[in-house]
């Protein structure tokens, strides 16, 4: 059995994964943002702390603008998922290296490529995102 255009558009499916991934993204990271910014306000931080503070920002605001094109179903929304996805393999890499722990890295690129793959060829992606 075959799906028609109109069965393959809204936000379901595989889309709900990526979808919950940039909810708990922001706020994720916009948790990080709050308590490195009162770090840096209270007291006197390192360049480590500056580091995630910054990276933080740049997640956050990502993926909530991601969500705010999403829900609207504009066509911009699949190149600023992926871009977010791309971001958190940077900022994955450079937190890394702050801390000396690699083991995320790997997961994370591994998480970026299947999805950048999955918004590039979905059906569901194509029908929905036309705004």
């Amino acid at each position: 059995m075959t799906k028609d255009k109109k069965e393959l558009k809204g936000i379901g499916g595989w889309l709900i994964l990526p979808t919950i991934g940039l909810f708990l993204a922001a706020g994720i990271w916009l948790f990080d943002f709050v308590i490195y910014g009162l770090l840096l306000f209270l007291e006197e931080s390192g360049t480590d702390e500056l580091i995630v503070f910054l990276t933080s920002t740049l997640i956050a605001s990502s993926a909530i603008y991601s969500l705010v094109l999403e829900f609207k179903k504009k066509k911009q929304f699949p190149r600023w998922a992926i871009a977010t996805l791309w971001i958190g393999v940077i900022a994955t890499i450079v937190l890394s290296v702050l801390d000396g722990d690699y083991s995320a890295i790997f997961g994370t690129m591994v998480g970026a490529i299947i999805w950048t793959w999955y918004f590039n060829t979905s059906k569901r992606i194509k029908n929905t995102f036309t705004k």
